[in-house]
């Protein structure tokens, strides 16, 4: 089976939560199935520490996608002539981005669509962008990828899609974390905390992210 696959958030050294899911996902996909072929599109550069087995071939397509314009013309043409090109069976993309000209099967992994619930958290253009094209993006798709099972409730509902067309694949712990000890944690307590209990947020600052009852908890 060939299978390309949208690799444009996997930039060396700056991984946010979606090129995290790539990375530990693809890892384990590539190396996990040598009978499959794969096909790494990057719209930049890549690190060769993403080509994970001797099944990856890496491809370069700009232009560099960052931009909701770009995002179409990448997806339509780029992407699109590509997927001809290369006769692949299979079209995986992490980041739920779709080419609606392609005739290929599609699999989206849409990891929640809380721009549709709260739009006023992203700028004008790019939350224009994701109301008008995910819904579209979702019935395009063969078969859709969530990461929870509200997710997949949302995605069903919103833009309804038949829920056993939605698969859940939860999101794990990569192998660098590790529980501490007893005596690490009363270390880093005494480092950053004054010698109490502590807990630490990793994310972005927006409503959507629901620290108010992070902080209420």
């Amino acid at each position: 089976v060939e299978i390309a696959v949208n690799t444009r958030l996997l930039q060396h050294n700056n991984l946010e939560g979606i090129g995290r899911f790539m990375f530990e996902t693809l890892k384990r996909i590539t190396t996990a199935h040598p009978e499959h072929h794969f096909y790494f599109i990057f719209d930049r550069p890549f690190h060769e520490d993403f080509i994970f087995s001797d099944n990856i071939t890496p491809i370069i397509a700009g232009p560099p996608a960052r931009h909701p314009l770009l995002f179409i013309y990448w997806l339509e043409f780029t992407v699109h002539d590509l997927l001809k090109k290369l006769k692949v069976d299979l079209f995986l993309s992490c980041d739920g981005y779709l080419s609606l000209r392609s005739k290929v099967k599609q699999l989206p992994v849409i990891h929640d669509i809380n721009f549709h619930h709260y739009p006023k958290d992203l700028p004008w253009l790019v939350r224009h962008y994701y109301n008008y094209f995910f819904p579209k993006f979702a019935r395009k798709a063969t078969r859709i990828a969530t990461v929870s099972e509200y997710s997949k409730n949302d995605i069903a509902e919103q833009y309804h899609i038949p829920h056993d067309l939605i698969d859940v694949v939860y999101n794990g712990c990569s192998a660098g974390f590790v529980p501490a000890t007893n005596e690490e944690k009363k270390a880093i307590e005494k480092q950053y905390a004054a010698q109490m209990p502590y807990f630490i947020y990793v994310g972005s600052i927006q409503p959507r992210k629901n620290l108010q009852r992070l902080f209420k908890a």
